[in-house]
């Protein structure tokens, strides 16, 4: 028990430490994680919704920062991207890893909305949402995160979202089945997948119906899984849980 008691504390102090060792700066100010921030105008060099932001490393060693895009609600015609360590088309959510030494500020770091060209060249209204994630590869438990609104001639900041939406793991650890909540629009076809921490597929289902999903865990290994919530083949998002017979 005393072993047991002191994993869970040490587990806590790399958590609380990973969430103190960096800072994101937008305007001479830190934000903090969990931030809202609404982009309503378009930028006229670039003729994009952009913001430009920098990262700090406040602790004392190296840090292997990454971001991640999380699609919450998106207007189609219209593209988001980002640039990290690189500029990444649309098409990627997920950086690679920038190492940031101890005390090292790096700028020119920016989310970008705008036409997706290909396809069309005229801004269209509407309000698209995406939660960008910042976390350091040695400890991902505790990312930085904020949710970006680009809303163009939007009727309302607080108009529904009409996509598909999904909810945390339930119960947390799971003995023999894990559900989850989950709001499928009629429009999309809606799949998860699960894998362990060597990154193997260990489930996969189809999601047809609205509410409770209930996949079975009972034949799996006890540990630490992810849930990767996919509308119409893209990853919309993430659930970690624990599997514990």
């Amino acid at each position: 028990m005393k072993k047991t008691v002191l994993f869970f504390v040490a587990i806590f102090a790399v958590g609380f430490a990973s969430a103190q060792s960096f800072s994101v700066i937008r305007n001479g100010e830190v934000i903090p994680s969990g931030e809202k921030i609404v982009v309503d105008t378009i930028d006229s060099q670039m003729n994009e919704m952009l913001i430009d932001f920098s990262v700090r490393n406040d602790s004392d060693h190296q840090l292997d920062l990454i971001l991640s895009r999380e699609n919450i609600q998106v207007v189609d015609g219209m593209i988001s991207y980002f640039c990290w360590d690189n500029c990444y088309p649309a098409t990627v959510s997920v950086s690679g890893p920038e190492s940031y030494e101890p005390g090292e500020t790096k700028n020119g770091k920016s989310f970008h909305y705008a036409p997706d060209y290909e396809v069309q060249e005229n801004w269209i209204p509407g309000t698209a949402i995406y939660k960008y994630s910042i976390f350091d590869r040695a400890n991902p438990s505790e990312p930085f995160t904020v949710e970006v609104w680009f809303a163009y001639n939007a009727t309302s900041l607080n108009e529904p979202i009409a996509k598909s939406s999904f909810g945390a793991a339930f119960p947390n650890p799971a003995s023999s089945t894990v559900s989850f909540q989950c709001n499928v629009s009629e429009r999309d076809n809606a799949s998860l997948a699960i894998y362990n921490l060597l990154g193997q597929k260990v489930k996969a289902q189809t999601i047809n119906k609205q509410g409770k999903i209930d996949v079975v865990v009972d034949d799996v290994q006890e540990g630490i899984y992810f849930c990767n919530f996919m509308v119409n083949g893209q990853v919309v998002k993430t659930e970690k849980f624990i599997v514990k017979h």
